[in-house]
Formats: C-alpha cells, structure tokens, sequence
C-alpha cells in the first residue's frame, strides 16, 4: 500500500476527547501519510494506522499553530504541524469520507443494496454504478451486511434484511425474489 507523506509533525494519541478532559497516551514527534484507507503517523520506530472509515471528525482546534483533532469512537489523535496549508488540505479531503451526511448515505444505500440484491443486482461493479458510492464503499456495505446477518454466505437475503422494510415493502421484494428464482423463497 503506497503512503504519500503530508507533513512531519508533533502528535499525541489520547483516550477520550479534549472536551471531556483526556489522558495522553503517547506524545511524539513523528510523521503524517495518507493512503487510500488509513491516515497513518509514524515516529520512526512505530507506526500507527487510523481507518478513515472510523474516523467520526477531523476539525481544527487551534490556528497558531495549527493543530487537527482526528476524533475515533474512544481515541483523539491531535496533530500539529509547521505547515497549515497541508494539514487543512488533508482535512478537506478527509471530510466527505467521514461527514455526517456521508454516513446517512451509507445507511439509505444498506436498504438500496438489499433492494437490488433482492432483485439479483450483486456485482460490486453493478452496484456502484446504481448507487451513488465507490467501489470500495460497495465492498464496505456488503461486508457489514454479511456481519449483520443480512445476507448469507451464499449470497441470499435473510429474513432480518426485510425486516429493514415496511410490510408492504417486504411483500414486494419478496415477490420480486420470487421471480427472479422461478420460485418460492
């Protein structure tokens, strides 16, 4: 996996947040990548990998220096760098990734997943076309429904997926599910 570094910088990985008073874990002088799924801070000898995926927010908490907050459910990493512009042009990248509207997204493209997997739609390619997600978010989706009991090892919908539905709703996919197998479910 390729790391594009974004600054060196000073970081300290706390339990709990700043607002609701905190314990530094570990305080270093290191350095900041980003790849494709991680943002990634490395002291030389140890490297530590954030999931942007797990990432609730990146916001700024002070300007001179300038000093980014990456929020994760119980840890805050703080990172101050020398140079702003970088650390800020990685926090409007990160943003859209993890924004709360982006969330609400995933969780209506859950149900529209089901509603096209019910109708035989399984390809990731099929499905990033239809829904307004990447690739890799299909990928994402369709794992956490499998780790949800939604669908099956053999790619069949459960019936805690139509539970997810209204019973008029659960009525239609199923008939749908049954033409699409020529039979009963």
């Amino acid at each position: 996996m390729e790391l594009y570094k974004i600054e060196d910088v000073d970081f300290s990985i706390n339990q709990g947040s700043v607002s609701e008073g905190n314990i530094n874990l570990i305080l270093r002088e290191g350095e900041l990548y980003l790849s494709l799924r991680n943002v990634v801070l490395t002291d030389g000898t140890k490297r530590y990998d954030l999931p942007i995926k797990e990432l609730e927010n990146v916001e700024v908490i002070d300007e001179e220096p300038t000093k980014l907050s990456f929020q994760l459910p119980s840890l805050e990493i703080i990172v101050t760098g020398k140079y702003a512009e970088r650390l800020l042009a990685l926090r409007h990248f990160i943003l859209p990734f993890i924004h709360p509207q982006r969330k609400e997204i995933m969780k209506d493209s859950l149900k529209n997943l089901i509603k096209f997997w019910s109708l035989g739609v399984t390809k990731t390619t099929a499905l990033a076309t239809l829904l307004p997600l990447t690739a890799e978010e299909i990928r994402t989706l369709i794992t956490s429904a499998r780790e949800k009991n939604l669908i099956t090892a053999d790619r069949k919908l459960t019936d805690k997926a139509y539970e997810m539905f209204s019973p008029k709703e659960r009525e239609l996919l199923k008939s749908l599910e049954v033409i699409k197998n020529g039979s009963a479910r």
